[in-house]
């Protein structure tokens, strides 16, 4: 008989190789599209900061101008 444990042995180690890699796989995927969403979020906020910044600069200088 054919020494069968170093088989079973060999192809067990490979299952659990599989289902790793495809668990790693699935869950890297899912953390890449979250963080995807939260930059997506955080360049938007950032333009409304900017256009909001533009605006106050142009009443400040509006006042300014008014001063002078």
């Amino acid at each position: 008989m054919i020494n069968l444990i170093p088989f079973l042995s060999l192809g067990l180690n490979v299952i659990v190789l599989i289902v790793s890699a495809c668990c790693f796989v699935k869950i890297m995927g899912n953390d890449l599209k979250h963080v995807q969403k939260d930059l997506t979020e955080i360049k938007n906020k950032i333009n409304d900061m900017d256009k909001k910044i533009d605006f106050t600069a142009e009443r400040v200088s509006k006042i300014e101008g008014k001063l002078s």
